[in-house]
């Protein structure tokens, strides 16, 4: 049952990047709240391992960079709804309540992602240290991609310290070598199986506080020009897990990327 709700879950929020059968407040609202009934749901309960919790509290975490990313912030009409949605009588439910659940939810997110993963690092510690690790990394990508540079080193600097002792250079080196654009969980991923798109080539530098600069697009049809002009703005907004090294983040230039934007 625990696998069904997860891969509903999944679908949901597949549901909610394509656009499928509007309505992104409620979805919002009820990806949220599921997945917290589960997490509940599974506090205690015989026969639910580690890999089963780890699993809800991740999704969990999912659901808060949506809401963090398509909540309240982004404007909304006098009605309500999100420019382009059903008009506000054929809502199944009271939009303005549900904004202000939101509203609500989103003031409170960087702390609940934090107390989530948290409250898994007990439990990650009896697993061992690549477990530990793999928490401590989510936990620093959630403070960095809310802007809290210097806490997010702590949590890079738990992961580097425990792979080390672990003997675990490689995976450190798969996790710190290079910067990644962050959140590097699924969470903004969108499946490219859809037609249509346009690959850019993009070079820019990466600061040691995750910041993107000097950015240079290539496009071979002056026409594509626009679009990467929208990449670029899209990537001076993106927030990357710096590259660390020696116990320290680093500033990285001439990073090379090919992003594929959809139509």
């Amino acid at each position: 049952r625990l696998r069904a709700a997860l891969e509903y879950l999944r679908w949901q929020r597949e549901a909610l990047r394509l656009g499928v059968g509007g309505g992104e407040l409620e979805r919002l609202l009820h990806l949220y709240e599921l997945n917290q009934d589960l997490l509940q749901g599974v506090e205690g309960a015989p026969g639910v391992d580690f890999a089963q919790r780890r699993a809800l509290v991740l999704s969990q975490l999912r659901n808060l960079y949506l809401l963090q990313d398509r909540g309240p912030a982004q404007p909304y009409n006098r009605g309500g709804s999100p420019p382009g949605s059903e008009p506000l009588a054929t809502q199944p439910f009271d939009i303005s309540v549900a904004q202000q659940k939101l509203e609500n939810m989103q003031r409170g997110a960087l702390g609940n992602g934090e107390d989530l993963l948290e409250s898994l690092l007990p439990a990650a510690r009896v697993e061992g240290p690549v477990e530990e690790a793999r928490l401590q990394l989510a936990l620093g990508d959630w403070r960095q991609w809310q802007g809290s540079s210097a806490r997010a080193g702590k949590a890079y600097a738990e992961v580097a310290r425990l792979l080390q002792e672990a003997g675990e250079e490689e995976l450190l080196g798969q996790w710190s070598a290079q910067p990644v654009e962050l959140p590097d969980n699924g969470a903004f991923w969108q499946p490219a199986t859809a037609p249509g798109g346009t690959l850019i080539s993009a070079r820019f530098d990466v600061s040691a506080r995750g910041r993107v600069s000097n950015i240079e697009t290539a496009v071979d049809d002056p026409e594509l020009e626009g679009r990467a002009s929208a990449l670029r703005r899209r990537l001076v907004k993106t927030r990357f897990r710096p590259r660390w090294e020696a116990g320290e983040a680093r500033a990285v230039a001439g990073v090379q990327r090919d992003y594929l934007l959809r139509d």
